[in-house]
């Protein structure tokens, strides 16, 4: 289907939109079809139909946060929110406003008042959404549904609900130094689209697009009421089904002594009666498969479904880190309850630590088949995997490495196990299902342990502080994954690190040993590698050059 300007003008004129009109636009070319002249006769369109009015759209550039420091150069970062937004923000007379996370682009009657807004607090009560709910800007969805639309944000954070965070970010927008503060999942799953039980909007197909309107006041009423009442109200349905969190103080050994009375048979009503524990510290999703379903080359148990709880802890890439912890294994405390606990523990950890790079995926899951059953559904590859088993009784921490690459296996800094060792064979359990599947994974063990596999195994063998030991020397691990980088100096020659404030009489020799490997590609656990030095004491002395202006990234 061919769409032209006039059927454009004609299809916005349709959802209300008219001469002076303040709107707030997100869109999707690729849903109209074939657009003749493309995305400027869309941004043409508009224009002549708002005439004398104001036009917002989103401008988001996620992908600058790959990087540190944090750059949003309003003229050149591109809009990573669909293309017609591209095309608006390099339209003569668009402003662009400096927030790191969420800037907009605007032009019209409005624009001078956007850009005395609050930049610093996104959604907050001095933001353009803030102006925009006062306004009450038309919201155009040109081929998006509720999902695309950030004024969902702003209720969220208007109505403090809590499956949500505030976090904080530094960098640089139009060459200045500034912060943000946005919101930050902590759980759970929204669904935006439960508002279109009753929100009146008008709704009229362009091409092959679907596209609605609706003012900003129409909406914030409605679901402000109903987050007072109450505050879950978006989260998905399958978070509502589940008991939602206490968030009570987490203690490993009363964890373990709780799930231990638990019959956890691979695929069990003991195992199930689980999730209702684990739920109460971190709000875990449910997965189920039934009895004799086929996953990859292996059948699910023929009498009770099969069971996966899942929790994810979002950084700011899609890129994940996936935790198959084994819960099953009845009558059993260190194979695996303190694995569990201690995963638990890593995970409530996981949620305080700001500025996350990757993603970390939490699987509670019977040993091999949960894994393996859960893989056969995740469409989105993980970058490697991290499994803990039988770590609460004496002994040291053992790591088995990863077969597979030297990426992960270069921040261990703990005692080893070769993955194909007649050791790691006798105690090895889901990083082999993790491996044979092309995911890079190293295991955190004290195996093998005395009581292994006895009805000796009980809690009384634990020991708190192994548990303690374990959730440090696992969550060490990865600091160094997301702190590691590629240092690259910015002088010539040796630094003159008297003339910074960086020279220091006591550790001159291994401040020399660090500065004479920059620049030669080596990221900061490398040098650390290379030096014999803490991969903390490196990274500290590189972060101090970076903020000396003497390194970046």
């Amino acid at each position: 289907m061919t769409v032209t300007k006039q059927d454009l003008i004609d299809g916005f004129k349709a959802l209300g939109i008219q001469d002076g009109d303040d709107i707030f636009v997100t869109s999707s070319l690729s849903r109209f079809g074939h657009v003749e002249g493309g995305t400027k006769t869309v941004v043409d369109a508009l224009e002549e139909v708002v005439g004398c009015g104001t036009i917002v759209m989103p401008s988001f550039n996620f992908s600058i946060f790959k990087k540190k420091p944090i750059v949003l150069d309003l003229k050149n970062t591109p809009s990573e929110m669909g293309v017609i937004t591209e095309e608006f923000r390099k339209q003569t007379g668009v402003k662009r406003t400096t927030n790191l996370f969420h800037p907009l682009c605007h032009k019209g009657k409005l624009s001078e008042m956007i850009d005395k807004c609050d930049m610093v607090d996104t959604w907050g009560n001095e933001s353009p959404y803030a102006l925009m709910e006062r306004e009450n800007f038309k919201v155009v969805l040109l081929g998006t549904d509720f999902y695309c639309c950030p004024f969902f944000h702003y209720a969220e954070q208007k109505n403090n609900v809590p499956y949500r965070e505030p976090v904080t970010y530094s960098g640089l927008a139009g060459g200045l130094h500034v912060e943000c503060r946005r919101l930050r999942r902590k759980y759970g799953d929204s669904d935006n689209n439960k508002v279109d039980d009753w929100l009146p909007y008008k709704r009229v197909k362009i091409g092959n697009a679907i596209c609605r309107s609706f003012n900003v006041q129409e909406l914030m009423k409605p679901l402000s009421e109903r987050l007072e009442i109450d505050p879950n109200y978006l989260l998905s349905e399958s978070d509502l089904l589940s008991p939602m969190p206490t968030m009570d103080t987490f203690d490993m050994m009363e964890g373990i002594k709780e799930l231990f009375k638990e019959d956890r048979g691979i695929a069990s009503q003991g195992f199930d009666n689980c999730f209702y524990y684990i739920n109460k510290f971190i709000p875990i999703r449910w997965h189920t498969w039934q009895p004799d379903t086929k996953v990859w080359t292996w059948t699910t148990p023929p009498v009770h479904h099969l069971s996966v709880f899942e929790f994810t802890v979002r950084g700011y890439s899609d890129d994940t880190i996936l935790f198959p912890i084994h819960l099953d294994h009845a009558g059993m405390a260190n194979d695996n309850l303190s694995g569990v606990v201690v995963a638990i523990e890593l995970a409530l950890r996981l949620l305080r630590t700001s500025d996350l790079r990757h993603s970390y995926k939490f699987l509670f899951v019977p040993e091999t088949i949960g894994t393996i059953a859960f893989l056969s559904n995740y469409t989105k590859k993980p970058l490697f995997g991290i499994v803990i088993d039988s770590v609460g009784t004496q002994g040291y921490i053992t790591v088995t490495k990863s077969k597979f690459t030297d990426k992960l296996n270069k921040y261990i800094t703990l005692a080893t196990n070769e993955f194909i060792s007649t050791e790691h064979l006798k105690s090895g359990n889901d990083e082999r299902v993790l491996e044979c599947s092309g995911i890079p994974a190293v295991q955190f063990s004290r195996a093998p342990f005395k009581e292994y596999h006895t009805t000796n195994d009980t809690p009384d063998i634990i020991i708190k502080e192994r548990l303690e030991d374990t959730v440090s020397a696992v969550y060490d691990f990865i600091l160094r994954i997301e702190r590691d980088f590629k240092p690259v100096p910015t002088y010539q020659g040796v630094p003159c690190l008297s003339a910074y404030g960086l020279w220091d009489e006591e550790h001159k020799i291994d401040h020399e040993k660090i500065y004479q490997l920059l620049g030669y590609g080596f990221t900061v656990m490398g040098i650390a590698n290379r030096t014999n030095l803490s991969f903390k004491f490196v990274y500290d002395f590189i972060r101090s050059m970076e903020k000396a202006g003497l390194i970046k990234r």
